[in-house]
């Protein structure tokens, strides 16, 4: 079983993809499902604050959630929806509670970096005591600059043990970056290491040393192109088997831990 943990449709920019071509791309490499982690939308992503620039700080997400739901209701068997979630947004808890009985089974990918917060604050504890409740996964961007880094999610997860948290990009391309999500990941068991967007095998295969393959995922970010631009599926697949784990582990962070996660052997 092969799940991407990481991917998003939508009709806006390079990131356009119907749910229609993200299965036609998804059956030409081998994978059974995604992880639709919300989705790149003009009617969010054009969003305009009061000065009138562009900008993600004063979207609820609101659309994109609903039309997350709409393909996973569509294909079921292919897609699990999570929801995007801005903790700018006074209603972000109720928003979480509003999608989970929707059948929501995760939140994230939150933002920070693109919203511009930090995740460690008020608003995300008051998230994570819903995600508690409705047994969600909360997965969100990790990389080197202030707003995304693993050190929020590690503070966090250590607050909230009863909660899994998904580090997006566990790092991204930053190996500073990386190796502190390793690390953190090391100390909470309930981090996980998502692998899209990161660029060293060398620190997948150290995050499998670390914290064993069972919390090591496979995500590709959107699989969107093959010409190595946009996070293409052959760059992020060969980037798991370039890390030369063994074939268990391979299954393992290829779908097999995200399956276990999400409990898609029980339910779809």
């Amino acid at each position: 079983m092969v799940i991407d943990s990481h991917c998003h449709l939508g009709d806006w920019g390079i990131w356009a993809i119907s749910a229609e071509e993200k299965i036609k791309r998804y059956d030409a490499f081998g994978v059974d499902k995604g992880v639709l982690m919300g989705g790149i939308y003009g009617a969010d992503w054009g969003g305009r604050d009061e000065a009138g620039a562009q900008s993600l700080r004063c979207s609820n997400f609101k659309y994109t959630n609903e039309k997350t739901l709409e393909a996973a209701r569509k294909y079921p068997g292919r897609f699990i929806p999570f929801m995007w979630l801005n903790l700018l947004m006074p209603d972000a808890a109720e928003d979480v509670e509003y999608f989970a009985k929707k059948g929501i089974r995760g939140i994230g990918e939150i933002l920070p970096l693109n919203c511009r917060f930090q995740l460690y604050c008020d608003a995300a504890f008051k998230v994570c005591e819903i995600a508690q409740k409705y047994n969600l996964p909360m997965a969100s961007h990790t990389g080197p600059e202030i707003y995304g880094n693993p050190l929020h999610m590690i503070s966090l997860a250590a607050e909230f043990p009863k909660v899994n948290f998904i580090m997006s990009h566990m790092g991204w391309y930053d190996q500073g970056a990386t190796e502190q999500a390793i690390l953190g990941a090391s100390r909470c068991k309930n981090i996980y290491l998502e692998t899209s967007s990161s660029s060293y095998p060398k620190l997948i295969k150290e995050a499998v040393k670390r914290i064993g393959a069972e919390r090591v995922l496979f995500g590709t970010d959107n699989g969107m192109e093959e010409d190595g631009w946009a996070n293409d599926f052959r760059y992020e697949m060969e980037k798991i088997k370039a890390a030369k784990l063994s074939k268990k582990e391979e299954e393992m962070v290829f779908g097999l831990n995200t399956a276990r996660l999400l409990g898609i052997g029980n339910r779809c």
